[in-house]
Parts: structure tokens; sequence; C-alpha cells
């Protein structure tokens, strides 16, 4: 496979939603990644080029896509994720870190 094109990536795309807008499925998001030199957990930012291939595509969700002008981004924003409650109690704690004995 040969790198073809480029893609600019939009304000809370993951390399899922970047695999989605570009094939229609998230069956290249692993791929995406370590095309680019990135780990498939890490966050993109917006406005980042990144590089893909020329893969098989899901013709039907990408019409639906581009036909609702939809742009998946699913990432959360960091307002929202201050949102997110800390985990708390015995579960989380650490031996003689957190959590004492005694």
């Amino acid at each position: 496979m040969s790198v073809v094109n480029t893609y600019k990536v939009y304000e809370n795309q993951s390399w899922l939603d970047v695999s989605i807008a570009l094939y229609g499925s998230v069956i290249f998001s692993f791929e995406l990644a370590i095309l680019n030199n990135s780990s498939p957990s890490e966050a993109l930012k917006a406005g980042q080029e990144i590089i893909y291939n020329d893969n098989e595509k899901d013709v039907l969700v990408l019409k639906s896509l581009y036909g609702r002008n939809s742009i998946p981004a699913t990432g959360l924003t960091p307002a929202q994720k201050e949102l997110i409650p800390q985990p708390k109690g015995i579960g989380i704690m650490k031996i003689s870190n957190s959590f004492k004995v005694g």
C-alpha cells in the first residue's frame, strides 16, 4: 500500500472518528494511528494533518455522512472531561500511599 492523501483532523476527533470519516468504518483506525507514528489511544489535535492509504470503503456509510454533512467527532472537550466524576473508594487506593492500615 502506498500513501496517497492527507486529512485534516477536526476538533474532538479520535482515530476511530477519522477512520469512519475516511472509510465508513472503524476497522482502519489502528492502521491510521500506526501509519502516523501514533498510538490508537493518543488524542488528536484539531488541524493536525495525517496521512492515509486508499483502503476499502463502506460507500453506504460515507454517502449517509456526506449527505447529512456529518463529521464524526466523539472526543470530549476539556470542559466535558472536568464533568466526569473521579473514582473514589477502596477500589482505587494504593497500599502505603492513599490506603493506610492501622
